[in-house]
């Protein structure tokens, strides 16, 4: 949060490590707004053959809008 401007953004990749719903609960109590992408990627890069198809999400954080009094 310290780090990010209040008109910027964030992106997070993740490959499925942690449980969708518990990342972007935990992202939204540090005061983000999220939102995910799902995206097919062929792993591992580096291998010629061999490669598997691989779901990782991609998460972008906003700052919520604060409250003024």
């Amino acid at each position: 949060m310290r780090t990010l401007r209040p008109e910027g953004q964030a992106l997070l990749a993740d490959p499925g490590w942690v449980p969708g719903a518990k990342l972007r609960a935990a992202f939204r109590r540090s005061g983000f707004a999220v939102t995910r992408d799902r995206r097919t990627v062929s792993w591992p890069p580096w291998r010629p053959t061999h490669r598997q198809d691989k779901i990782i999400n991609i998460y972008t954080l906003r700052r919520t809008p604060q409250e003024t009094d």
